[in-house]
């Protein structure tokens, strides 16, 4: 049906709803863009569609509802493609993981952490793998990672790669919430995929490597003449030495401040291990100790016009290197002296030392106290609050130690001379 109204004609579709009444559906402006022949083709449709639906209002009413329920569906898929398209961006790939990890590392002073960065720069960083999202890593890209080093015959490094790995992805799923990231990333990660692999059995070895000692002799007494050696880099072994067998790297991240000379102490910080709270280890400085120490203040002062932080440094502020000691030690058995000194490394000097105070008869437990094992009984709680507590005991270990090593560089033997450490005496220092 048209009707004018105004200056337009409109058109209606009228028909009888099954209730009797009389209803219309409009069909427009009658126009150039709405003509007669669309207006009836029109008509005939509702008049189809009421074959099917005699009640074309309740229709038309469902109809409008279940567009705006798809718009509304169009919508929120729109809207959850955004913001999955924005968690994506925001995830971290595996090189953002690893580098939080060095962080975590950082923050809590593993000495360790020099290795894991340096590894993680040659082996992942800037590399397609590297790129990938954390969580989109899988075993077989572990895999293909270590087996780059296992083709290159470097099994003892494809092992400790995938300790690596292993403790950041474990790092990575515990901290996903961890607000006090400070890089606030999120990794989306379910699952640890280097747990899929396996460490190489029989690769890593117990250390059982020491020093006798005409090899000990040989080498503190030639490392002097050592060419191309800088002398604080010779005070250094030296000073490890002296210490009874502290780790090296422990050592090296010591400050002046942490040198008490009036009480003839180093104050270690130990983060070895994974205990929470870091420990506080004191050795006892012998003379002989604190000698070597008066070479690296002369290069290295604490105070004055240019002070530095740490004694162990040959250039620069930077502490000496594990691997600039490493070298010292080649160079060392080029000499004459030192060719019948098979090959070993710094912190075999700790095991070294070791031998020398059992030789020596320092008692086990006073040993371990001097080299800071993990200790155990009824007095670790208070050993872990108060560091001086066996302090005493400390220094006469490391009396006899002294004594002992003075025998050993002096080319006498130790059999025979074991030095006493009476409990009463311990007691009444």
């Amino acid at each position: 049906m048209l009707a004018r109204r105004g200056d337009t004609i409109s058109g209606d579709y009228r028909y009888t709803a099954p209730d009797g009444s009389r209803q219309k559906i409009d069909l427009g402006r009658l126009g150039k863009h709405n003509p007669l022949r669309v207006m009836r083709a029109d008509c005939r449709t509702w008049n189809d569609r009421r074959k099917s639906h005699p009640d074309l209002r309740e229709w038309i009413e469902a109809e409008n509802i279940r567009q705006r329920l798809e718009l509304e569906a169009a919508r929120q898929a729109e809207e959850s493609a955004r913001r999955a398209e924005a968690v994506a961006a925001a995830t971290g790939t595996l090189e953002d993981l690893l580098r939080d990890y060095i962080e975590n590392l950082k923050a809590k002073g593993r000495v360790s952490v020099g290795d894991v960065e340096q590894t993680f720069t040659r082996i992942i960083y800037d590399t397609p793998t590297g790129k990938m999202k954390a969580r989109d890593i899988e075993p077989a890209h572990i895999r293909d990672i270590l087996a780059q080093l296992y083709r290159a015959g470097a099994k003892t490094a494809r092992n400790r790669l995938r300790a690596y790995l292993h403790a950041a992805f474990a790092f990575g799923l515990r901290s996903e919430y961890d607000e006090s990231r400070e890089s606030g990333r999120s990794f989306g990660l379910t699952i640890n995929p280097v747990a899929a692999t396996a460490p190489l059995d029989g690769v890593e070895r117990v250390g059982t490597r020491y020093l006798n000692a005409d090899e000990l002799r040989a080498f503190y007494n030639e490392l002097h003449r050592t060419p191309t050696t800088h002398r604080v880099m010779v005070a250094l072994l030296k000073f490890l030495i002296a210490l009874g067998g502290q780790r090296p790297q422990q050592v090296l991240q010591v400050p002046w401040t942490d040198y008490d000379f009036e009480n003839r102490t180093i104050r270690i910080i130990d983060r070895k291990g994974r205990a929470a709270l870091p420990r506080v280890h004191l050795v006892p400085l012998t003379d002989r100790a604190l000698e070597l120490l008066e070479i690296a203040r002369e290069v290295n002062p604490p105070d004055g016009d240019k002070p530095r932080t740490h004694p162990w440094t040959a250039r620069g502020s930077e502490p000496i290197s594990i691997q600039s000691l490493k070298n010292v030690i080649a160079r060392v058995r080029k000499t004459e002296a030192g060719f019948d000194v098979t090959h070993f490394t710094p912190r075999d000097l700790r095991r070294t030392a070791k031998n020398v105070m059992t030789q020596a008869g320092v008692r086990r437990d006073l040993r371990n106290l001097i080299q800071n094992h993990g200790q155990t009984g009824v007095d670790v709680r208070h050993y872990a609050n108060d560091p001086t507590a066996h302090l005493p005991e400390k220094r006469q270990a490391m009396i006899a130690y002294e004594a002992a090593l003075a025998r050993v560089l002096a080319g006498q033997a130790l059999t025979g001379n074991v030095i006493e450490i009476s409990t009463p005496a311990l007691a009444a220092s």
